[in-house]
């Protein structure tokens, strides 16, 4: 019992040590770094809104045919009035029933009717990019099995005018999710990952790539290369700085996320 006892005290004695030491070098290093510098007054000028709820709601049209899930959002100014894309479906899961509406407003109040997808089958992820002084729509169409994550295709279109938008039609490779689109010094870039298999093999390389356009269709491959292949890689969302250097968030699937950068010599280097 006495060598048992000492055993006890010397291992209680070692973790406080070793907490000790950690709290010390937390503190340590809180006194040591740099503070970020935080503007109070420009902080002051930040008002917003009350949260109010737009779908379902009497702001938008009547006559939409609006399930119990509403999700997949996007919002953008173009030309004095506000666009609104949402995903609507039974649940949140792929349905055959899912319908992508499309609406306008000059003010955030009233919601005028644009245009709706409907393929029969799940639609998800629509993205807006203002290019060239024309208005894209993006989004993804999948499967109809709720119990599956299938993209087939990324489908795009464009406004022409009010309630009058081109039939979508499919872009890039099958398989792909586009996530986000951006114009950036006169050319469309947009970020898209492999979704096929995604939840099924949690070693599946990611496939995150960064694509590059000048008609708002015809994307390819920036650098012919990937921006990471890193196992259950996806959602890249990227932005440019004054200078062209880029910097992303990406989310890895089941194990947290990243936060990237890449110098503009070279935005497909996402360290």
């Amino acid at each position: 019992m006495p060598k048992v006892v000492r055993f006890l005290k010397l291992t209680s004695l070692l973790f406080l040590s070793f907490a000790l030491f950690l709290v010390s070098l937390f503190f340590y290093l809180s006194l040591s770094e740099e503070k970020p510098a935080f503007n109070t007054a420009e902080a002051e000028k930040i008002s917003f809104s009350p949260l109010e709820r737009i779908v379902p709601g009497d702001r938008i049209p009547a006559g939409l045919k609006i399930f119990r899930s509403n999700n997949n959002l996007d919002l953008v100014r173009y030309k004095g009035r506000y666009y609104l894309a949402f995903r609507t479906a039974p649940t949140h899961f792929a349905s055959s029933k899912t319908i992508i509406y499309v609406l306008s407003s000059t003010d955030y109040k009233k919601w005028e009717y644009e245009t709706e997808y409907n393929l029969n089958s799940d639609l998800r992820e629509p993205r807006f990019l203002i290019f060239k002084n024309r208005l894209f729509l993006y989004f993804f169409q999948g499967g109809s099995n709720p119990l599956s994550f299938a993209p087939e295709h990324i489908f795009a279109t464009e406004r022409i005018s009010k309630s009058n938008w081109e039939k979508p039609k499919p872009i890039y490779k099958p398989g792909f999710v586009v996530w986000r689109a951006k114009e950036y010094n006169g050319r469309a870039y947009m970020s898209v990952y492999y979704g096929v298999g995604l939840y099924s093999n949690e070693k599946q390389p990611g496939h995150l790539q960064l694509l590059v356009s000048d008609d708002g269709y015809n994307y390819e491959l920036i650098n012919n290369r990937e921006v990471s292949n890193e196992a259950s890689t996806e959602e890249g969302e990227f932005e440019f700085d004054e200078n062209g250097n880029l910097y992303a968030t990406v989310r890895l699937e089941m194990k947290g996320g990243k936060v990237c950068a890449a110098l503009k010599d070279d935005i497909t280097e996402w360290r």
